[in-house]
């Protein structure tokens, strides 16, 4: 595949600059270590936000929405350990802190053609987000990704949405949601206006929807949109994606906050 690589999780040196936030909700370093990492809400939809307690006044940090797959909620993503594992990261200097946002799709079973799931999270839930949590509002600090079903939707965002997000985690895809005209015009239209998505996709080797993502490789390829792309022992369920979830954390929480010249260099080596 043209300019696919398979990496290792290897950290590149960033040099992102923080923009000025004043206050926001009372998360000063002092107030917030006091507090619990996860926040629940049922407005506007029921969503999960975790903070880690590096974040202080004064600093804005990019954002991720991770989207659980069908038949799930939101807490999958703290059954495979998340928190944990986030903490872990940011205490011992590997990533920097980003909040992320865990959204949850009540109709899972409904078809996601006929849903107002996308609607609900770019006209509800982002701008909630926005104003209420001391987030990164550019394209660059703003990623999406997901689980199976939520890899489907993360997709479908990334691309109709193709503005607001610039990082994308696909993670055991089933299929492709998108065409291949839609992802060719996309990129045609946003040629030297907007830098290229940044694309994670793994999937293990006994996935059984293996085919879904080589489908969808191939469309990158032949739009020549490059991305990383893993494959690791496992299947389709909780003990792959816990197993995986380390290398994708230090994946987002690189892109995150990484100059976007900074990975065009990464590619075109």
């Amino acid at each position: 595949m043209k300019r696919r690589f398979i990496l290792s999780f290897l950290l590149l040196v960033t040099t992102a600059l923080l923009s000025a936030f004043s206050s926001v909700q009372g998360f000063s370093g002092s107030v917030r270590e006091s507090l619990p990492a996860l926040y629940s809400y049922s407005f506007p939809m029921k969503f999960s936000v975790y903070i880690p307690k590096e974040v202080k006044n004064g600093e804005r940090y990019p954002v991720l929405y991770l989207l659980h797959g069908q038949s799930q909620d939101e807490t999958i993503w703290q059954r495979i350990g998340i928190i944990d594992k986030m903490e872990s990261l940011i205490s011992t200097g590997m990533i920097k802190p980003f909040i992320i946002v865990f959204p949850r799709e009540e109709k899972y079973l409904e078809a996601i053609d006929e849903s107002s799931f996308r609607s609900q999270i770019i006209d509800e839930l982002m701008p909630f987000i926005e104003d209420h949590f001391p987030v990164r509002i550019d394209r660059a600090s703003t990623g999406v990704g997901g689980i199976s079903r939520g890899a489907l939707w993360a997709e479908i965002l990334a691309f109709n949405e193709y503005d607001k997000f610039g990082v994308l985690g696909l993670h055991s895809l089933p299929g492709s949601f998108v065409s291949d005209y839609m992802i060719y015009t996309t990129l045609r239209d946003n040629r030297g206006r907007l830098a290229p998505l940044k694309i994670h996709i793994d999937i293990g080797f006994e996935d059984p929807y293996l085919a879904g993502t080589e489908r969808f490789l191939q469309q990158l390829d032949v739009a020549g949109l490059s991305c990383w792309f893993y494959q690791y022992d496992g299947g389709h369920d909780e003990v792959y994606w816990e197993k995986t979830l380390t290398n994708n954390l230090l994946w987002y929480g690189t892109v995150l906050w990484a100059p976007d010249e900074m990975l065009e260099r990464e590619f075109n080596k």
